[in-house]
């Protein structure tokens, strides 16, 4: 009897412990402004509910990104009027425009035409040299979604065309009753084994280079757009993005002279021609429904999450306080520890909220330290996008996990090592050519004040 209650109990928990999460975590967070007075300890009630509701995602991740919509005017800490601007800065128009080219992409199969040209260039060997650079112009989940179809048919050709050469080599008697009776040869279990590691291998090297190659361009992921739209100096791309966003909307699919010849020389053609003349190059229905529009949220939350913490006075003191604790530390160290920090929190909740609740207080840090405000800040969003462990850490990871063709075992054996190597590229990166290149050695005039808003133009 009292095992079947503790069973119930149990089942009871398990069912309604998102519920009570729901209710009881921001009744506990009440300590905060208790503990902190005054707008900081807002500020930090705000942040620490955001944050446990994004990594646990008891409620989708986009619902949470519109809490600074309610809290900050409820808090007194920003007014509506500003909170609000926040989720169509100039940065998420950017990162609009680049998502609906990539849909157009993607719905007149230009990808495929694209990857077939790279197939006949490089022949049928297991390589994907187009994949990092594809992933630069075009967001990582729509170039995940056009690759893995390519990696797909390499892997289903490549054990048939084994077998094929083991049978012609081995093609006795014996192998024969043996094939009749489904057992294999030493050998041929042996090329099934190698052909099984290779497709983990083109697998992984699907999801891994689309993750890779998103961190050389603001729209590649979106943790560079929120970088960039935190410190409020990007705005020279976003107008010929949303001009070709615009044209992809408006331009018909079918040229009006082609049309034309086709109908004057093939009524069959014509016919299936005239099929397209009213369809746009990308049609309303197919942007409103490939169009992630939950990252713009999620990307305006991020932005309106920074201006509470900017405006509460939180990041300053929190950055005070890493300063106190984190002070011995040599730069060295601390870009390192940022970075590890950053790509270990992004395996566990999405890297937009990752890099949306570090921002702020990387930024209050350095600032704190007398460093150039970029020096830390560009490691840690760098490093938010080395999600290689998890299936969950990033939508390319999720995609090539649902192929069935790699576990959870493979992907952490093969991430972990790369999140650490990753780690090391960013730091060796930034103490060389990245100082010198862009001055982060020295603390710009523009920066003393510590503040986002004073960032250039």
């Amino acid at each position: 009897m009292e095992k079947s209650i503790r069973h119930k109990l149990w089942i009871a928990f398990l069912a309604y412990r998102g519920l009570g999460f729901i209710i009881l975590y921001p009744i506990v967070l009440i300590i905060a402004p208790l503990l902190i007075p005054g707008q900081p300890g807002k500020g930090a009630y705000i942040l620490l509910l955001m944050a446990g509701y994004w990594t646990t995602e008891v409620i989708p991740i986009y619902v949470t990104a519109l809490f600074p919509i309610l809290l900050g005017p409820l808090f007194g800490v920003l007014p509506s009027s500003i909170v609000t601007m926040a989720y169509m800065k100039d940065t998420n128009v950017l990162f609009l425009g680049g998502v609906l080219v990539a849909c157009a992409i993607e719905h007149r199969r230009l990808h495929r035409r694209i990857a077939i040209m790279v197939l006949k260039l490089v022949g049928s060997d297991p390589k994907i040299p187009i994949k990092p650079s594809s992933s630069r112009f075009i967001k990582n989940t729509h170039n995940s979604n056009g690759n893995v179809y390519y990696a797909e048919n390499q892997m289903t050709l490549e054990p048939a065309s084994i077998l094929t050469v083991d049978l012609s080599e081995t093609a006795d008697e014996p192998t024969q009753n043996k094939l009749k009776t489904n057992e294999l040869t030493g050998d041929m279990a042996d090329s099934i084994e190698t052909v099984r590691k290779l497709n983990k291998a083109l697998s992984l090297c699907v999801c891994y280079a689309s993750t890779c190659g998103g961190i050389g361009t603001v729209t590649g992921t979106a943790p560079n757009s929120i970088f960039f739209g935190q410190v409020n100096s990007f705005v020279t791309d976003t107008q010929p993005a949303i001009l070709v966003a615009l044209l992809a909307l408006i331009l018909p699919a079918v040229n009006p002279v082609q049309l034309y010849r086709r109908r004057a020389n093939s009524q069959g053609e014509a016919t299936a021609l005239a099929n397209l003349q009213d369809q746009f190059l990308l049609p309303w229905h197919v942007a409103q429904k490939r169009c992630p529009w939950g990252v713009l949220i999620i990307l305006g939350g991020g932005y309106a999450l920074s201006d509470i913490c900017q405006n509460s006075g939180l990041s300053t003191l929190i950055g005070q306080t890493l300063s106190e604790r984190f002070g011995g530390l040599s730069t060295t160290a601390l870009i390192f520890v940022c970075c590890l920090i950053s790509a270990s929190i992004t395996e566990f909740t999405s890297n937009a909220a990752t890099v949306s609740i570090l921002l702020p207080i990387i930024f209050s840090l350095g600032s704190s330290l007398g460093l150039h405000p970029f020096l830390l800040a560009l490691p840690t969003t760098i490093g938010t996008s080395f999600a290689f462990s998890l299936p969950a850490a990033t939508p390319p990871n999720s995609i090539v996990f649902g192929k069935g063709r790699i576990s959870v075992k493979d992907m952490v054996q093969s991430g972990i090592p790369l999140n650490i190597l990753g780690c090391l590229i960013t730091l060796a990166a930034t103490v060389t050519y990245a100082q010198p290149l862009f001055g982060l050695d020295k603390v710009p005039e523009w920066a003393v004040n510590g503040t986002l808003t004073g960032f250039p133009n």
